[in-house]
C-alpha cells in the first residue's frame, strides 16, 4: 500500500485535467454543433418533365464557307502528305492515311461545285487516286521522290484552279 499511495497522487491531476478539457470542449459552441442533430431540410418541388421535346433547326453553313473548310482541310492534309513522302524513315500506314483524307476532304469540295469545276475536281480525284495505289504499290520506298514530286504538282494544281476566288460563281 505504500506505493499505491503515489500512484494516487499522479492519478488524480491527470484526472482533473481530462475532466477539465471535457467540460471545456462541451461547454465550446463549435465543437457542440458539431454533434448537434441537424434540421431536415423541405424536399424541393419536382421539375416538371418535357413531354413533348421542341426540335431546334441545325445551323447549317453556309456553302462559301463550307467549300473553305473543305478546301483548307485538303490542303494541310496534302502538306502533311507530302512531308510523309520526303521523311528519311517513311511510314505507309501515314502516307495512305494522308493521301485518303486528302481525297475525302477533295471529294467533298467537288460536291459542292457544279459546272467545268465540278469536272475539273473530278480529274484531280483521278489523279489522287492514283497517287494512292502509286503509294500503296511502292513497298520498299524506292520512287519515293517521284511520288512526292507528283504530289507537290497536284498541290499547286489544286490549290491554284480550285481556290475560293476562282469557283465562287460556280459554287451549288
Amino acid at each position: 500500500m505504500i506505493y499505491a499511495r503515489p500512484r494516487l497522487m499522479r492519478a488524480i491531476p491527470a484526472c482533473a485535467t481530462i475532466l477539465c478539457v471535457l467540460l471545456f470542449l462541451c461547454g465550446c459552441e463549435a465543437f457542440a454543433r458539431k454533434f448537434t442533430r441537424k434540421q431536415k431540410k423541405e424536399d424541393k418541388p419536382q421539375e416538371i418533365m418535357v413531354l413533348n421535346p421542341q426540335a431546334y433547326p441545325d445551323a447549317k453553313a453556309d456553302k462559301e464557307d463550307e467549300y473553305r473548310q473543305y478546301f483548307m482541310f485538303w490542303k494541310s492534309w496534302h502538306e502533311e502528305l507530302i512531308d510523309n513522302l520526303s521523311d528519311e524513315s517513311p511510314s505507309m500506314r501515314r502516307q495512305l492515311d494522308s493521301v485518303k483524307e486528302a481525297i475525302n476532304n477533295l471529294s467533298e469540295m467537288q460536291k459542292l461545285l457544279s459546272g467545268d469545276k465540278r469536272a475539273l475536281a473530278g480529274g484531280y480525284l483521278d489523279s489522287m487516286n492514283s497517287l494512292k495505289a502509286d503509294i500503296a504499290k511502292d513497298l520498299y520506298y524506292s520512287n519515293a521522290w517521284s511520288l512526292r514530286r507528283q504530289a507537290e504538282d497536284l498541290k499547286n494544281k489544286i490549290g491554284r484552279e480550285l481556290q475560293y476566288k476562282q469557283v465562287e460563281d460556280e459554287l451549288k
